[in-house]
């Protein structure tokens, strides 16, 4: 991979609490605080369309590359800047180690779980 290959803006976002004025609160995903916004490059591996609940669902995987970071988890989701800001479920990530210049991040466009 060389750098130039990193050409798709994307943001990280974590799940964030916010009190709701009546007591409780609710879930909403908001940036990372620290550089969430970066240079990607983003590569689609398969698609499939499925019935659930009588609705056809697709789901297209992606395996997205960036210089390598630490801070990242399963539980993110991923603001595709480069693509009409559509959204990814971060699924899993492949960290090669403190030597290895980029992180590989493997996510799909389904539903969170």
């Amino acid at each position: 991979m060389t750098i130039g290959k990193l050409d798709q803006r994307i943001t990280f976002q974590e799940e964030t609490r916010v009190v709701d004025g009546g007591g409780g609160h609710s879930t909403v995903w908001a940036d990372m605080a620290e550089c969430a916004t970066v240079w990607a490059a983003v590569e689609p591996m398969t698609g499939r369309e499925g019935m659930n609940a009588q609705q056809v669902e697709e789901t297209v995987k992606y395996k997205i590359t960036i210089r390598r970071r630490s801070d990242l988890a399963a539980k993110m989701q991923i603001i595709w800047k480069s693509n009409a800001n559509k959204a990814l479920n971060v699924r899993a990530i492949q960290d090669a180690g403190a030597r290895s210049m980029y992180t590989e991040i493997l996510a799909d466009e389904g539903r969170a779980a």
